[in-house]
Formats: C-alpha cells, sequence, structure tokens
C-alpha cells in the first residue's frame, strides 16, 4: 500500500495545511501528523491544520490499519516538510534568525513553491523503530487444584512525549 501527504504553507501568516489518504478513527493520526510537520518546521502545534481526507489530494491510498497508517502518514509528511525546508535553505541563510511568517512572505515573494506532496511506500522504505513497554500480572494460582484467577494487568508503553 502506497500512503499520501501534501503539505502546504500560507504567505499570508505561515499556516501549514496537512492533508493525508489516512482516515481519522480515533487513532491520532491527524495529531499525529500535525506534530510531525509543527517539528520538522520548527513551529507551533497550532499553527498546522489537518484537513479530511480526500481522494483528490491521496489518490490510490492504502488502507487505514490503526498505527500502522499513522507510521506511513507521518513519513510521507516528514518527507513533504524536508523537501520545502530544502527550498527555504537558501532564503532562510538570506535573513537575519527570521520568524517563520517572515521567512515565508521571503520565500512567496522569491517566487519558492510552498507546497510539496509525497508518497511513500513501506515496501520500498521500510523503517524500522524500537518500542518500550512493560507488562505486570497478578495472579493468585491455588497450587492444589490448579484453580487460577486473573486478580490486575497493568501495561505500559512508552509512546514518546
Amino acid at each position: 500500500s502506497n500512503y499520501h501527504a501534501t503539505v502546504s504553507v500560507y504567505r499570508n501568516d505561515g499556516t501549514v495545511v496537512v492533508t493525508h489518504g489516512g482516515v481519522e478513527t480515533g487513532q491520532g493520526i491527524n495529531t499525529k501528523a500535525a506534530q510531525v510537520c509543527a517539528s520538522a518546521f520548527g513551529i507551533f502545534l497550532e499553527n498546522v491544520i489537518v484537513k479530511p481526507t480526500d481522494i483528490v489530494t491521496s489518490p490510490n491510498n492504502g488502507f487505514t490499519g490503526g498505527s500502522y497508517t499513522s507510521e506511513c502518514v507521518c513519513y510521507a509528511v516528514e518527507e513533504c516538510c524536508r523537501k520545502i525546508n530544502n527550498r527555504l535553505d537558501p532564503i532562510r541563510n538570506q535573513l537575519t534568525s527570521p520568524t517563520w511568517p517572515v521567512l515565508i512572505q521571503a520565500a512567496y515573494q522569491a517566487q519558492i513553491n510552498l507546497s510539496a506532496s509525497c508518497m511513500y511506500s513501506p515496501i520500498q522504505d521500510a523503517r524500522s523503530y524500537s518500542i518500550f513497554g512493560a507488562t505486570v500480572l497478578e495472579v493468585e494460582l491455588d497450587i492444589l487444584t490448579g484453580e487460577h484467577k486473573c486478580i490486575r494487568v497493568d501495561i505500559l508503553e512508552d509512546a514518546g512525549s
């Protein structure tokens, strides 16, 4: 499956709009995509808007299946931001510590394309990462009869910050 994303930066105030091919089903895919985008550009999360999935901007997209889709969409968003940042670098180097809106306005005036699209293919660009967690299971066991009873389960996953 392939996963699409498009990132567009608007010249008036530097607002960033993200569209992607995943469907928000409660797994937080829109929040994750916005966080990746904000981090890549060094801007506040409030400056990123994620629009609903659209087959015009995300054609031939793969299925949405839990966190797998979230990861793939985030990789696509990250690549879009990398493309835009590469275009912004010459302008950024000409200015002295520009704010995001000033940088974007200067880039617009220099005719820099402030939009990028990417199709992430996990088959062609597989990435691995570590997930850390711990589980504790408290049980009562009668060693004479073999009867057992689950009292409590605690599961912890380090989901980052």
